[in-house]
């Protein structure tokens, strides 16, 4: 391969000497490119936001699955550590055999949520203070087989202050 010593360039060697006339015609196809490029990036920018969305609900989902014991119950929530969090634990009493409980709390700080064990208690941690709609859901089965289970829901206001935080609530 022969290798080139002896070349001279100055900028007007390398000038193109017919300027460069944009017409309509350039002008559409730029247009065009420029939507089409503005959709692709609208697209990846969405995969990558679905993406995260699906990653982090499995991370949340294989956090839930992973405890064994009265602990499953359990539902952590991220604070930063200088926030003081209100920790909500409880008791449903009355809780029909077979019975199972939801608990949902939704306030200004958030929702939350934790399942009720065999004997009604529930805990959910990490809390920011506040005033909060508790809403609790039990499925009741029926004695028939054939007629499926029934549904209560008991909703009331709770406040709840940083620190230990234990609530009774009946359900009959």
């Amino acid at each position: 391969m022969p290798i080139l010593t002896d070349i001279n360039l100055n900028a007007l060697d390398l000038r193109d000497g017919a300027p460069l006339v944009i017409g309509r015609t350039q002008r559409e196809a730029v247009a065009a490119r420029a939507g089409a490029l503005g959709r692709r990036r609208r697209l990846i920018q969405s995969a990558v936001g679905l993406a995260t969305v699906a990653a982090l609900a499995v991370g949340v989902g294989v956090l839930a699955s992973s405890g064994t014991g009265p602990a499953t119950n359990r539902f952590h929530a991220a604070s930063p550590a200088a926030s003081p969090t209100a920790q909500l634990h409880g008791t449903l009493t009355a809780l029909p055999a077979g019975a199972t409980a939801h608990l949902d709390i939704v306030g200004d700080g958030g929702t939350y949520q934790a399942d009720a064990d065999v004997n009604g208690s529930f805990v959910i941690d990490g809390i920011p203070p506040g005033t909060y709609e508790a809403k609790v859901t039990v499925d009741t089965p029926s004695a028939d087989a054939n007629l499926g289970s029934a549904r209560t829901t008991h909703r009331s206001s709770v406040k709840l202050v940083a620190g230990d935080n234990q609530v009774t609530v009946p359900v009959n």
